[in-house]
């Protein structure tokens, strides 16, 4: 399960938006053994079935990904929304980080985890409305 939590884009977003750098061409994160650490993987109970069913989901498309299934492809986006799952995170979440994505330089990381192009980026708006 820690190797899906590891490839995904939520992670991916994550390490981007707290060690990244602000300027595209230096778009880049530098992960310590210290940073790793420290990273938000959920800890699972496994007596709760629910989270025994997400955890042996993901573990088992894992499997199928090491063996040959692509990055990008329908079983990788499978674990992306186990993963959200896992987190907490629905549909607008998981669209606000894909357009965070957007963001970044469409480097080989980038093309590997959205192969069909990069992702679109944030909507900018001149209206601002507060509820």
């Amino acid at each position: 399960m820690l190797l899906g939590i590891l490839q995904s884009r939520l992670i991916t977003y994550y390490i981007f938006k707290k060690f990244g750098e602000i300027d595209a061409s230096q778009a880049f994160s530098k992960l310590t053994h210290e940073r790793l650490a420290n990273l938000p993987i959920p800890v699972l109970n496994r007596s709760e079935p629910e989270w025994r069913s997400i955890h042996d989901e993901i573990v088992h498309k894992v499997d199928l990904m090491l063996r040959g299934e692509p990055l990008g492809g329908s079983i990788d986006w499978q674990i992306e929304g186990k993963i959200h799952q896992l987190y907490g995170l629905g549909s607008n979440e998981d669209a606000y980080i894909n357009q965070q994505l957007g963001l970044t330089a469409y480097h080989k990381a980038m093309q590997q985890l959205f192969p069909s192009g990069p992702p679109p980026k944030p909507i900018r708006t001149e209206t601002i409305h507060i509820i």
